[in-house]
């Protein structure tokens, strides 16, 4: 602060960038950990209007742009979830750290133009695994697979948990149901290759209803299981980044 002898005023230095630049730390909040509006307002000592304004002011601005090299991921994970039907949000992050590499909003992740317009940029920044884990989506692996020949496809662990207790009753009544849903309740402890053929063993040895279930998901089970262990939940807690600067930004916080 500063007073003015001749004018008889105190004036103080305003500065915007450094004040905006603390508040972004409740949008992190809000947008990465998955805080709710509510909550930050405890924590933080803001109003409700406050918080909007600071989470609608960082959403109507795209993060700055990275051109840096992509080539010392070797183990990427792909996935992609609703935010609001039919409109999607997809990612890319690395297996190693857990960081998201790349997203894009607004996009389907069943349209082999939109994943084009999102996987070729990345090659062109030396992006080159040596696999990658997907949710299972068909016209996903095709791309993968059309853009690096070679590259180890696996499966996410959650994905196959999930598909296989749909199977299943949440609380099934049959002997044998309850078997299949408890084998299937062990998919993401699964470390090594012993753990995966035993696994594999368990759903093919299982009969509901005096038929074996349709394990189609575990045809081509990836050799490098230590990978698979990454799963959907971490993906989707960063997914939201990626929305970050798009066209939810038109939306209230509370609606989002």
């Amino acid at each position: 602060r500063w007073f003015c002898h001749t004018c008889q005023r105190s004036f103080h230095w305003d500065n915007r960038h450094a004040k905006r630049g603390r508040e972004k730390i409740w949008f992190e909040r809000w947008i990465i950990e998955g805080y709710s509006v509510r909550q930050l307002c405890q924590h933080s000592g803001h109003s409700r209007a406050k918080l909007y304004r600071i989470i609608d002011y960082w959403l109507a601005r795209s993060p700055d742009p990275d051109h840096r090299s992509l080539g010392g991921y070797a183990y990427v994970i792909f996935d992609g979830t609703f935010l609001h039907r039919p409109v999607s949000i997809i990612a890319l992050m690395d297996g190693a750290t857990n960081r998201v590499i790349s997203g894009k909003y607004g996009v389907s992740e069943n349209s082999n133009t939109d994943l084009v317009a999102f996987f070729e940029p990345l090659t062109g920044r030396a992006l080159s695994p040596e696999s990658c884990t997907t949710n299972g989506n068909p016209q996903v692996i095709k791309m993968v697979r059309r853009l690096w020949p070679g590259i180890t496809i696996q499966r996410c662990l959650v994905h196959v948990q999930r598909q296989g207790l749909m199977w299943c009753r949440r609380y099934p009544r049959r002997v044998d149901a309850r078997m299949l849903r408890d084998i299937f309740r062990q998919v993401t402890t699964i470390r090594t290759i012993d753990e995966r053929n035993e696994f594999v063993t368990s759903v093919g040895q299982c009969r509901v209803r005096g038929q074996p279930p349709n394990f189609t998901i575990l045809k081509v089970w990836p050799p490098r299981i230590q990978h698979t262990a990454y799963s959907l939940t971490r993906a989707l807690c960063l997914v939201r980044v990626c929305a970050y600067g798009s066209t939810v930004s038109g939306q209230r916080a509370d609606q989002r």
